[in-house]
């Protein structure tokens, strides 16, 4: 039998010049769920280039500083009723969390959900994202925030 381990993944947390919004994507696939973009790791890549691809493919810029990287892995299972195809190979994900900046002038509507995970794009709070996100990632959303010093009263 195949060993099932957990899928690498970036999360990107970007926060605005006052630090009080993030910018957070509706989930295409659970209509009213928000989340920050996120993505797997490819063979051969690491976690800054993951990251950058990603942001590149979800909201159409990758211009960031990077702020802050979570030291160690973020781990949640995926629920046993889940029927994605991803479950097949994987338990669950661990992911990489950073704390970003835009690293570009210019009028946030130039963002654009790009590879059709996201419907719309918007800067939310964080109380609003994980009060807004898929109830079993929250633990790791609130574990991730902490990771790169950012926390919430949930």
């Amino acid at each position: 039998m195949k060993k099932r381990l957990y899928r690498p993944c970036v999360v990107g947390v970007i926060q605005n010049d006052d630090k009080d919004l993030y910018l957070a994507g509706e989930r295409s696939d659970f209509r009213h769920s928000w989340q920050f973009p996120q993505g797997g790791i490819e063979v051969g890549e690491v976690p800054e280039t993951a990251l950058l691809r990603e942001l590149q493919e979800e909201i159409g810029e990758s211009r960031v500083r990077i702020l802050g990287k979570s030291k160690d892995w973020v781990r949640y299972d995926f629920p046993e009723q889940m029927t994605s195809p991803i479950k097949k190979d994987f338990i669950g994900q661990e992911q990489i969390w950073f704390l970003l900046k835009f690293d570009v002038d210019g009028d946030e509507t130039q963002l654009r959900p790009g590879d059709g995970e996201f419907t719309q794009l918007s800067w939310k709070s964080l109380d609003f994202i994980v009060g807004q996100m898929i109830s079993w990632k929250r633990a790791a959303y609130l574990s991730g925030l902490k990771s790169i010093g950012l926390t919430i009263d949930a």
